[in-house]
């Protein structure tokens, strides 16, 4: 499991580059971070760190993906 959120954060960085859309760098964050997660024990204290940068990053994608699809503020920007 840990491969595959290393894969995505990857993946979403490489997109980033070539795209520049803003939302994918929280995005490769959270993956990055659920990976940090996955590669922790149950009983170690940094898998509560990364736990909680994984929620950080999440609900910044969240407010960014929010604001994108607010057709108020997009046509104020216009």
């Amino acid at each position: 499991m840990e491969g595959l959120f290393i894969a995505g954060a990857v993946v979403a960085t490489l997109q980033y580059v070539r795209l520049r859309d803003r939302r994918l760098v929280p995005l490769a964050f959270f993956l990055a971070f659920l990976a940090g997660v996955e590669g922790r024990e149950q009983w170690e204290p940094a898998r509560r760190r990364f736990q909680l940068c994984a929620v950080g990053a999440g609900l910044a994608l969240a407010v960014m993906i929010s604001f994108e699809a607010d057709p108020a503020r997009n046509a104020r920007r216009s």
